[in-house]
């Protein structure tokens, strides 16, 4: 069952994992080329891929529960 909370809360984490992902793709690129954990691109690419179905995971559970919500209840505005 979708449930808003649920979905907020996946949501805000899926978008901080994917944050942090990013800088740590950056800065691989760019500052810290010669430190192990920024260096390696193959695992931060999947790690990016995997951030982005948390956030589509945490989106479908906020999206479908309002539409239930509002369905539910009979109001269409």
């Amino acid at each position: 069952m979708p449930s808003i909370g649920k979905g907020r809360v996946v949501l805000a984490l899926g978008l901080m994992y994917y944050g942090v992902m990013l800088f740590r793709l950056v800065m691989g690129l760019t500052l810290a080329q010669d430190h192990f954990w920024f260096s390696a691109k193959l695992p931060t690419m999947f790690l990016l891929v995997l951030a982005t179905f948390v956030i589509l995971y945490g989106h479908f559970h906020y999206t479908h529960c309002r539409d239930r919500t509002i369905v539910k209840s009979g109001n269409l505005t």
